[in-house]
């Protein structure tokens, strides 16, 4: 099992945190932990080994190179569709896919935030 998670959104973190522990006490292997930031802005932070600068597109790298059938991925909507599409770009088969958006979110309503539209 993979989990990725935006580690700057602590609703995120501590969702995948829970799913972690959880997966652990159903003795289940985690064979990947990637914590990321998002590209955006000056918060890229490239996962080690990676020869991309997209986060998720790095995270997506790990996946194919890992033996994980399944991936728990916490972050937000628009992170997860793109997670998605990034999944049937490199047509990782995995066995389970979930997408977590927590209770986070940038947009409270159309023109309270920079990112809402």
């Amino acid at each position: 099992m993979a989990v990725a998670y935006r580690s700057d959104v602590q609703e995120l973190r501590t969702q995948c945190s829970g799913a972690i522990a959880q997966a652990r006490t159903q003795l289940l292997t985690l064979s990947l932990d990637l914590p990321y930031l998002p590209a955006n802005g000056s918060a890229t932070a490239p996962i080690a080994n990676s020869n991309t600068t997209d986060p998720l597109e790095a995270i997506v790298q790990k996946l194919m190179d890992s033996d994980a059938e399944a991936l728990i991925f916490c972050g937000t909507g628009n992170e997860s569709g793109a997670m998605a599409a990034l999944i049937d770009r490199y047509r990782r088969p995995l066995k389970a896919i979930v997408f977590t958006n927590g209770a986070f979110t940038r947009c409270v309503g159309v023109g309270m935030s920079p990112d809402c539209t």
